[in-house]
């Protein structure tokens, strides 16, 4: 197994970025190798360089390269977030897999509707039982500022474990060709109401993207 060609992609594209900010992607990459080694060759250079430049910007790649490692038949790998999905309408060319991110724009997307007026009898459910848990950990006969803190901070994260399978976030998007994934670029999740992306914008960017690196997989 090598990373040759993955590591080619990379520093075709980031010979302007630090050297050390580079052998620390390399390095978190290498726990991927059994992955990679699968992938590199259906994966843009463009999605690479995304790749670097979230890990940059502190985003756990890790997340990402075991979604594909769950899309590529790695019945290892354990995933909280919404099975892959094909694109409706005019992306409907190419699918999308949903990942975690570990940004607070994420656990607020997937956690903040557990908090609106409207609660749900089961985000009561979860309520009730994260104060009874804070409850019995705690001695104080009244609450404190930090019984508080721990109670919601419990029961964000009971909240987040109950969602499991349920999780969403940005997008992978690849296309399928000849029962094999092609792994094309990430992509920030849609509003319902419209857009983060622009579709014509985003469909245009990743056919581009195929013709340059995958011309053979665009439908004539």
């Amino acid at each position: 197994m090598n990373l040759d060609i993955f590591f080619q992609k990379l520093e075709r594209n980031s010979k302007k970025y630090e050297a050390g900010s580079i052998y620390e992607f390399k390095l978190i990459i290498k726990h991927y190798e059994n992955i990679i080694n699968v992938v590199q060759h259906r994966t843009s250079e463009y999605l690479i360089l995304q790749l670097f430049h979230a890990f940059c910007r502190g985003v756990t790649v890790g997340n990402i390269l075991s979604e594909i490692g769950r899309l590529e038949g790695f019945s290892d790998i354990q995933t909280i977030t919404k099975e892959e999905t094909k694109f409706r309408g005019k992306l409907s060319g190419y699918w999308h897999k949903h990942f975690y991110s570990d940004s607070l724009k994420s656990f607020g997307r997937n956690n903040l509707g557990y908090l609106s007026p409207n609660f749900t009898d089961n985000s009561l459910k979860i309520l009730r039982e994260s104060i009874r848990d804070q409850t019995a950990i705690s001695n104080n006969a009244f609450y404190e500022e930090e019984d508080i803190s721990l109670i919601l901070n419990r029961f964000m994260n009971n909240v987040f474990n109950s969602r499991k399978g349920q999780v969403t976030g940005d997008w992978i998007i690849f296309k399928k060709y000849s029962n094999r994934n092609y792994y094309v670029a990430l992509s920030n999740h849609s509003d319902k109401d419209g857009g983060i992306y622009c579709e014509d914008k985003l469909l245009i960017q990743l056919d581009e993207i195929c013709l340059n690196e995958f011309s053979y997989i665009i439908e004539k």
